[in-house]
């Protein structure tokens, strides 16, 4: 059985693909695998002792450490990535195995959408010349680029030139079997409930749906808000700073809501929009990044330019007020996820490009 060490980074939305990823290798089979949570905050190790070190250097520090000692203990026969991050910080111990990268976005896309993150925009120069080297170096490395979307998949070539014979699309998946398609309570004539879930509030646009959520609260409608962010109370409004990915109570949110809204300004493939989809909810999103990969707009949900707020009054208003179309688009929201983000099937295709990689 080929043996595999995967490298997972454990942000919000990356640690629920792990668990996805996870569940279905570890029962399964088809591979040995070593699972590695990549984390890059403080655990007692050297840099940690270091004063006055920023924490985005050390936190680097740790993950380098961290990657670098599993490469030198493995025994395995192949790497997987997620993301290309952890890579780079072992750009020169891979070059002596195969591996396979998954990747929600690349470094210069991230670039671009720095902004909406809150960060700098990046500064030219030597340094990032030499990163830039480095992370064409190992993408055009790796025996099978796995990117989460077709917008991913066309910066490898374009920015990286990476050979697209090497590139598959291979997205998040669900595990459907735990998103069961809910008996529906949806257009029975009680109060319309839209769900946002982000953790991010502001970057997520939680106060830009706060903002459009007065303008039609008249119309009889709950708005629920899972995030990590507190909030004063107000009438129709109700906040979950608790909820864990995965969870039985989240989900049995997302069976009682009619809507699910992300107005997002700064994403890559958000999953949850994913797991709305599962859930049968029509979505309401942005027009940025690889969003309308998951919400094709008209179909499975609509979409809007980020922080257009007027735009976003509109088309939550037209489901509100709508019930044959948000039953129609949420049911063609539920057929998208199964074509597309499947756990299981995508699951099963990261196996066998990792059995086909350790074969190079």
């Amino acid at each position: 059985m080929v043996r595999a060490t995967l490298f997972m980074e454990q942000h919000v939305g990356l640690y629920t693909y792990y668990l996805n990823l996870r569940n279905f290798i570890d029962s399964a089979g088809g591979i040995d695998p070593k699972w590695v949570q990549v984390h890059y905050g403080k655990s007692g190790s050297l840099w940690d002792k270091i004063p006055f070190l920023p924490d985005r250097i050390g936190g680097a520090l740790r993950g380098r450490a961290q990657i670098r000692g599993e490469i030198g203990r493995s025994q395995s026969d192949v790497f997987f990535f997620n993301t290309q991050v952890p890579a780079t910080f072992a750009h020169r111990s891979i070059r002596r195995r195969p591996y396979v990268i998954s990747t929600d976005v690349t470094a210069l896309q991230f670039d671009r959408l720095r902004p909406g993150y809150g960060l700098s925009p990046r500064r030219g120069g030597p340094i990032a010349a030499y990163k830039h080297s480095i992370n064409v170096r190992v993408l055009r490395g790796a025996s099978r680029l796995l990117p989460w979307s077709r917008w991913v998949a066309d910066s490898l070539v374009a920015d990286y030139g990476v050979d697209p014979g090497k590139i598959e699309v291979v997205p998040p998946g669900i595990n459907l079997d735990a998103w069961p398609e809910f008996p529906s309570r949806r257009g029975t004539g009680g109060r319309i409930k839209i769900l946002f879930v982000g953790a991010e509030l502001e970057r997520k646009g939680g106060l830009l749906l706060l903002e459009a959520f007065r303008a039609f609260r008249d119309l009889g409608v709950e708005l629920h808000l899972v995030t990590r962010e507190r909030l004063a109370q107000e009438s129709g409004l109700t906040v979950y700073n608790d909820m864990r990915p995965n969870s039985e109570p989240l989900k049995r949110l997302f069976a009682e809501a009619d809507i699910f809204c992300l107005p997002t300004l700064a994403d890559c493939l958000p999953l949850v929009l994913c797991e709305a989809g599962a859930a049968g909810l029509p979505s309401v999103s942005t027009k940025i990044a690889a969003v309308p990969e998951i919400v094709v707009d008209g179909v499975t949900g609509l979409l809007v330019d980020p922080q257009d707020v007027r735009g976003l009054i509109d088309r939550l208003r037209i489901l509100i007020l709508d019930p044959e179309l948000r039953r129609r688009m949420g049911l063609a929201a539920r057929q998208h996820v199964e074509r597309h983000f499947d756990a299981s099937r995508n699951g099963q295709r990261i196996v066998s490009c990792l059995c086909e990689a350790s074969r190079m």
